[in-house]
């Protein structure tokens, strides 16, 4: 029987990377795979959000899942400011959990693309993303 090998869900390993990152560069905003809401129905005025939106398995043990990333904010600079955070954030990781990282390519750099039904400000970035799998 040929090995199985189980991939992690980089959704959700990005999502705690990039909580902590932020908290720790200060800048403690939401980050999750929906739009947040507060408790009385409306969105925080800063958040991230990330969804894989492709890619495909690399080889039996590397996955290269294409990862979209998201910055909300009020104002453009903000917005552009958080996205590259972001993108700093994601290039420099080598592990996390114990999962390891190998190559990390923007596929498209953040650009300004404000959300067509509220029109709140949106920067997007697309991350080609190589991670390990592990076996079953």
């Amino acid at each position: 029987m040929t090995e199985l090998v189980v991939f992690g869900d980089i959704e959700q390993l990005l999502v705690d990377y990039l909580t902590e990152q932020l908290d720790q560069l200060d800048v403690g905003i939401p980050v999750s795979t929906r739009v947040p809401l507060l408790s009385n129905g409306t969105r925080p005025p800063e958040f991230v959000r990330l969804m894989v939106t492709g890619g495909a398995q690399r080889d039996i043990v590397v996955d290269s899942p294409l990862v979209t990333v998201e910055a909300w904010a009020e104002r453009e600079s903000r917005a552009v400011a958080i996205a590259s955070l972001c993108r700093a954030i994601i290039h420099g990781i080598d592990e996390i959990q114990g999962v390891q990282f190998h190559r990390i390519e923007s596929a498209s750099r953040p650009q300004n693309l404000p959300d067509p039904t509220t029109d709140q400000i949106r920067y997007t970035a697309t991350y080609s993303i190589d991670y390990r799998g592990a076996p079953l």
